[in-house]
């Protein structure tokens, strides 16, 4: 991100082409560095190959919130909002606001509320209430057994034996069968 906000394009994506080459990514989508690549493809000035890198990632992950999402920037940028708008319209319009796509519908919000697009507005805001609700019940359902601990378990504390010739444990000097084992 630093090497894109200091205007060094072609190291950023030279950067996040050896990094998304260099690992596996079982345990990460590497998602952030693929949009990166996109991302730096429209800065660079090379719009087609933007174009043909988002629309590959997109053929095969046609829902990709991440993708979607720094995609319409880049169209906003190039080709303006109702570009974007267009792109991620299809992705919320008619459909239910979750946790994977919550971020395209902060992204259409805002482009709606820019091209006055009143009724997607309101479909929009519903779907994210509606989801910011269950969330909230969700929150509350957890909260109920958030008291809930295991109980302390208290150590076995062994008792050690006296024996008749050891020293007594109050600190006499003499021995316990002299002292306090005589009672």
């Amino acid at each position: 991100m630093e090497l894109g906000n200091a205007g060094e394009y072609e190291k950023r994506l030279e950067f996040c082409n050896k990094v998304l080459e260099m690992f596996d990514w079982t345990y990460d989508d590497g998602d952030g560095f693929r949009c990166a690549v996109g991302e730096e493809l429209y800065e660079a000035g090379k719009i087609e190959e933007g174009k043909a890198w988002f629309d590959n990632w997109l053929q095969k992950e046609p829902h990709n919130a991440n993708a979607l999402n720094v995609y319409s920037w880049c169209l906003q940028k190039r080709e303006g909002i109702e570009a974007a708008y267009r792109l991620i319209s299809r992705e919320v319009i008619n459909c239910a606001c979750t946790m994977d796509n919550y971020i395209l519908f902060d992204r259409a919000e805002s482009l709606a509320q820019h091209l006055h697009r009143e009724a997607d507005l309101k479909w929009i805001e519903t779907q994210k209430q509606s989801f910011l609700k269950s969330m909230e019940m969700a929150d509350d359902y957890n909260d109920m057994y958030d008291d809930f601990s295991m109980p302390v378990q208290q150590p076995i504390v062994k008792e050690t034996k006296i024996y008749p010739n050891d020293p007594c444990p109050c600190g006499s000097g003499k021995k316990y069968k002299k002292c306090c084992g005589r009672r």
